[in-house]
């Protein structure tokens, strides 16, 4: 079976501090979600316990950091929120 983009939820954006992006429509059970997230700053990233994390490091210089997580949609929601302690313009996004 192909792997297909099935929907993307509502951006989750701030001037600065956390973000919870939106759930994309329509889920079915066994669904992978992947919440992409990236600020203006090197501060870290954290979700959920239920979310698990693929990668998060620094961009260019000191100027961006960027983190992915992914789960299997179980036909629950755990949280979305992405806390962010310090920093700018965090944009995250959920497919």
């Amino acid at each position: 079976m192909a792997i297909v983009l099935a929907s993307v939820g509502i951006e989750g954006s701030a001037a600065s501090g956390n973000v919870t992006p939106g759930l994309p429509a329509s889920l079915v059970l066994g669904d992978i979600l992947v919440c992409l997230w990236h600020t203006s700053d090197q501060g870290a990233g954290s979700m959920d316990a239920a979310w698990t994390q693929i990668v998060q490091g620094n961009g260019g210089g000191t100027t961006s950091r960027i983190a992915a997580w992914w789960r299997r949609y179980d036909g629950t929601d755990p949280s979305r929120l992405i806390t962010h302690t310090a920093g700018q313009t965090p944009i995250a996004g959920i497919a």
